[in-house]
């Protein structure tokens, strides 16, 4: 019995030791320090809503280039934030016939519109000031070969757009009332081929999803080096749903129809999201390490 009591013992302590015996890595990992990124990609405008159909956007480059701050707050888990710029050059191209419901002429008649974009373009160009913030899980470390998987948030701050538009289109009137269509006539805001003219701005506040995967490889005693792939999604319109009005021979709920869908087509909340993928690659700069 004593034997067999002095064997449990030994069991029992030998589960204990391995128990509490520590994952050990045989890596040498960064408690914090700087990071540097550059991502270039593809972004596209994702338009949802109103213009879905009749504006669409071609997928064109993008960059972003973002220094900051990174420190460990567990094993394998970083917390990572900075600033940076990001921008792009995109043309939304429309065409397409577009039928309103009733509407209210300036005598007070109700008539339906039908609106034409003739080969429209909107060429946008803006420029963004970013500030990240994101979760990292991963084995980057400054003596092997590494992993990295990050997710987090992107605040934009617009500081600089260029915005051109060009095209043409025509309105016409149908008065059930009477049968008649009437067309050409600018006294009732009725055009032929007329030339967009459009105040089209974009919203000063974005937030968007980011999320990259991808490996590191030290280069040196304090620098490790990232390449990986990345994608962005905006969370809302980049455009300012503003409904511009500059005919005066047009109510308000016509100048809205038009907005809608030739003076402003980022007006819609609905949609004019961006999607970004591209490569992504950086450095680490460690200031501690373990």
């Amino acid at each position: 019995m004593a034997l067999g009591k002095e064997i449990k013992n030994k069991t029992n302590q030998n589960e204990e030791t391995t128990t509490k015996q520590p994952l050990i890595r045989n890596t040498i990992d960064p408690i914090w320090g700087f990071y540097t990124e550059a991502s270039p990609g593809l972004i596209q405008i994702k338009t949802k809503g109103a213009t879905s159909g009749v504006w669409e956007s071609d997928a064109n480059l993008a960059y972003t280039f973002s220094a900051g701050y990174f420190r460990e707050i567990a094993p394998m888990l970083k917390i990572k934030a900075g600033f940076g710029l990001s921008g792009y050059k995109t043309t939304l191209t429309g065409s397409g016939e577009i039928v309103s419901q009733p509407l209210v002429d300036i005598d007070n008649d109700t008539y339906i519109e039908t609106l034409k974009i003739l080969s429209a373009e909107h060429t946008i160009n803006p420029i963004y000031l970013n500030v990240p913030v994101s979760v990292e899980y991963g084995t980057v470390n400054i003596s092997q070969l590494g992993y990295y998987i990050d997710i987090g948030f992107e605040y934009s701050y617009l500081i600089s757009e260029n915005n051109t538009t060009s095209g043409t289109y025509s309105t016409s009137g149908y008065y059930p009332q009477w049968g008649v269509k009437l067309e050409n006539i600018p006294e009732l805001g009725f055009y032929t081929d007329r030339a967009l003219d459009t105040e089209l701005t974009l919203k000063k506040n974005i937030l968007s999803i980011r999320a990259g995967a991808g490996i590191s490889l030290p280069i040196s005693g304090v620098l490790i080096f990232k390449v990986g792939v990345a994608a962005y999604k905006g969370i809302n319109s980049i455009g300012n749903g503003k409904n511009i009005n500059n005919d005066n021979t047009i109510s308000e709920p016509i100048s809205k129809f038009r907005t809608n869908y030739a003076y402003n087509p980022l007006s819609t909340s609905k949609g004019n999201k961006p999607l970004r993928f591209g490569i992504e690659f950086g450095l680490y700069i460690c200031k501690q390490v373990k």
